[in-house]
């Protein structure tokens, strides 16, 4: 399995993030807080795992099917 990159702002608004982006330092923040994981721009998007917005919501990557590019999240059972 590859590293799965989300586009940051739709992601963090779908797990319910307040979000930011420091320009001068080109850190993500999510509530407030800076986010440990490497920043990838794209034409003016930022772009970060998934795995890292998965995990600050307190969730985990359950299912990953690199054919068809899906993943599932949801809790430890």
């Amino acid at each position: 399995m590859g590293r799965q990159c989300v586009r940051f702002a739709p992601g963090a608004n779908a797990f319910g993030f307040a979000l930011d982006w420091n320009e001068d330092k080109h850190e993500v923040l999510l509530d407030g807080s800076e986010v440990d994981a490497p920043v990838t721009l794209i034409d003016d998007h930022a772009f970060l795992p998934i795995e890292t917005l998965v995990n600050a919501a307190g969730l985990a990557i359950l299912e990953t099917d690199d054919q068809t590019h899906r993943i599932v999240v949801g809790t430890h059972v």
